[in-house]
């Protein structure tokens, strides 16, 4: 009976110990994950929904999109972009002779790129983040065809190489783990319309 007993307390003490030791390692975990300035965070994404958006094209490379960004208050921070796609004309078409280009022999691909710099609010709780901002970009597209006269591109299809300038908007939404590791999604003007990817704080 005397061994029972101490082996209760020693179970009691034990499970406490434990508990204990988790609170306080959860309260820690907790406190760090808090949103400050200072913090720096590397994001890379995938898009589901292209810029280009036509029946008449299929998706070659899926937009992807990496980004860093330096909170330099709680609430506000500044990021570098970049994000790339690859999109093919899917169709038959005539050559300046009038024969058909099968859809096989067709090379229309279009290769985009975007950069730019982000400017973003945030407003933070606990482990979530949400955010919005602007993007001063410069995007430009790489052109691989073999179709030569212009005027046999398909309509509404663009085949020149191109860039410019552009800015757009979006809004966000983030959650951190423990380990530093998030999850967010985007919807707004970038490689893609909505993109979904992980984050990860330094």
């Amino acid at each position: 009976m005397k061994n029972l007993n101490i082996l209760t307390i020693l179970t009691i003490f034990l499970i406490n110990f434990v508990v204990s030791s988790a609170a306080a390692q959860n309260y820690g975990r907790q406190k760090d994950l808090s949103y400050k300035a200072g913090q720096v965070e590397l994001q890379a994404g995938i898009g589901l929904l292209s810029t280009f958006v036509s029946t008449s094209t299929r998706t070659k490379t899926p937009p992807v999109s990496v980004a860093v960004n330096y909170r330099f208050k709680d609430f506000l921070s500044v990021g570098a972009y970049f994000g790339y796609s690859s999109t093919a004309y899917k169709g038959n078409l005539k050559d300046s002779h009038g024969n058909v280009i099968k859809e096989d022999e067709l090379k229309l691909l279009n290769n985009f790129y975007l950069t730019g710099l982000r400017f973003q609010g945030h407003y933070s709780q606990g482990q979530v983040d949400f955010y919005g901002g602007a993007m001063l970009g410069y995007n430009f597209s790489k052109i691989d065809t073999n179709i030569e006269e212009i005027e046999n591109r398909p309509e509404g299809i663009l085949i020149e190489e191109k860039s410019l300038i552009t800015y757009s908007g979006y809004i966000g939404l983030k959650y951190i783990t423990p380990s530093k590791l998030g999850f967010y999604g985007e919807i707004g003007y970038g490689a893609s319309l909505i993109t979904v990817g992980l984050s990860y704080r330094l």
